[in-house]
């Protein structure tokens, strides 16, 4: 085989573009040459498709394991979560609205929440209210 074929052949090789058959020329055609005939491109490439022919004959078998079904923590993650997300509603909804608290009570109903609220602005207002009394008691002539 020409030398100028056979370096074409390895720089299409190197590049990744040789088809089956241009590689098995190749290989043929290093393989019937000495190495002292070859040029340091073509015994890297005779070395490489050495390398592969070996590594073509080593088989390993891999077994990957299946991922698919999920494990049992992860289902009973997932109930737990779904449980929370049911049940907190539904006990929230159970507890009667809190209006306020009268001396550290809870106040539940509105009704009684407005009373004791009007109760307070009473006695408020009535704080506020200047005694009459007081004033009227300072300028009385007894």
């Amino acid at each position: 085989m020409d030398n100028r074929l056979l370096s074409e052949l390895c720089e299409r090789y190197f590049a990744g573009t040789t088809s089956l058959d241009d590689e098995r020329v190749l290989r043929q055609a290093l393989s019937c040459l000495d190495a002292d005939m070859l040029s340091a491109e073509m015994l890297a490439v005779k070395a490489m498709m050495e390398m592969s022919a070996v590594s073509e004959q080593e088989r390993v078998s891999v077994r990957l394991r299946h991922t698919v079904t999920p494990s049992w923590r992860l289902r009973v993650a997932v109930a737990v979560a779904l449980l929370a997300i049911i049940l907190i509603p539904i006990y929230k909804l159970s507890q009667p609205t809190v209006y306020g608290y009268y001396n550290g009570e809870p106040i539940t109903s509105l009704a009684e929440a407005e009373a004791r609220a009007q109760d307070i602005f009473n006695n408020l207002a009535q704080a506020e209210l200047p005694q009459v009394n007081t004033i009227e008691s300072l300028f009385e002539l007894n």
